[in-house]
Parts: structure tokens; sequence; C-alpha cells
């Protein structure tokens, strides 16, 4: 499914605030920070490319999910040109062989966080895609709280996720 919608949702645009506010007190992008800091602490780390960089995020919300964001600050994703594309397409590809290969048949969810397209950039946000497989069930826990159960740390999932990317060169 590829969903558009004609309004930017209360959650986007919470994140967007966000992404200000936060902007103002750490000096620059929030995504910029944690990029460096997943760099400087690599342990989250899953595969770095030329502009790319991918990693488990602290806090993961599912087994295995993985974060990939432009190294350098972008606040749209469409912006992004054909080599860029092509790398992305490639990052991709490898961490859907990694997934597969210690869950077969896993299903995902792949979600992009993007600054609205039809208004002006808006400056402080970096734009991110998600892969979120579907490797345990939320009940009514999750559902009710918003809190996720998640039984694999993401620095384990990392860890995992590297070797199967050595093991498969």
């Amino acid at each position: 499914q590829l969903i558009s919608l004609p309004f930017v949702p209360s959650a986007a645009a919470r994140e967007f605030n966000n992404f200000g506010r936060l902007s103002v007190t750490l000096g620059e992008c929030p995504l910029c920070y944690q990029i460096q800091r997943e760099q400087r602490l690599p342990e989250r780390l899953v595969r770095e490319s030329q502009r790319f960089l991918a990693y488990c995020p602290y806090a993961s919300r599912v087994p295995y999910e993985v974060r990939i964001v432009p190294t350098a600050c972008q606040p749209n994703f469409e912006s992004i040109d054909e080599a860029e594309c092509e790398e992305l397409a490639d990052l991709m590809a490898g961490i859907f062989c990694q997934i597969e290969r210690l869950s077969p048949l896993a299903a995902y969810n792949c979600a992009i966080y993007t600054s609205p397209f039809d208004s002006s950039a808006i400056e402080h946000y970096h734009w991110r895609m998600e892969i979120i497989p579907r490797l345990t069930a939320q009940a009514g826990f999750e559902w009710s709280t918003d809190c996720f159960i998640n039984p694999v740390s993401p620095e384990s999932a990392a860890r995992r996720l590297r070797e199967m990317i050595a093991s498969w060169k």
C-alpha cells in the first residue's frame, strides 16, 4: 500500500514541532545528532553506505526494526537524486535479505517520514525510512498503552544483522 494524505496527520505535525524545538535545544537537527551518536557508538549500527546509515533505533518497537537515514540533512525524501535512490535501494535490499535469513517469510511495514511536499520544506526536519518487520503480535497491552514489548534489544538485533551481512558476502 502506498498512501498519501491531503493533510498533515497530527502525529506528523507533532513530530515537525518536536524537531524544531529539539533543533533549538541541540543547536542542530536531532536526527543529525543521532547519526553522529550512532557512528561514534556503533553497537546499533547495521550498515553504512556512502550517503546512508542503517541502524536499529534505541527502544525499538519490534525485533529487527531498522531506521535508514541520509547522512546529509535533507527534509524531503523526494529530493533524492538517481544515484541516492540506487544506493538506498541496494541498502534496503541487503537489509531485507538479512532479516529474511533470520526469519524466513517475514512480513514488513516500511514507512517514509518526510517533510510535506506541497509546502516549503521544514528546514530543521530530516527525512528517514523505517523498516518494521512483523515478527511479534501486538495485543491489548500495546494497543491500549502505545507501549511496545520487544524481546530483542536493538544492540542484539544490529549485531545479528551485521553477522548476516558478513556471512552473506
